[in-house]
């Protein structure tokens, strides 16, 4: 820990979503390498995510 606090990076993470009471869970986002640490936009319509692709921090349109 002399680094400060490091996890894993797993290249199947991928991003879900689901209704607050954990139905309907999907798959939103799923691509090779780590996709994670997901966000909404205050409105609902996009995602920030960290990612291990090479621009590191992605926007996605949100479709329902």
């Amino acid at each position: 820990m002399e680094h400060g606090y490091v996890w894993a990076i797993y290249r199947a993470y991928d991003i879900f979503t689901a209704d607050n009471n954990g139905s309907n869970l999907t798959v939103s986002i799923a691509s090779p390498g780590y996709d994670a640490e997901a966000v909404y936009s205050p409105d609902g319509s996009m995602i920030a995510f960290t990612s291990t692709r090479p621009t590191n921090i992605f926007m996605a349109d949100w479709v329902e």
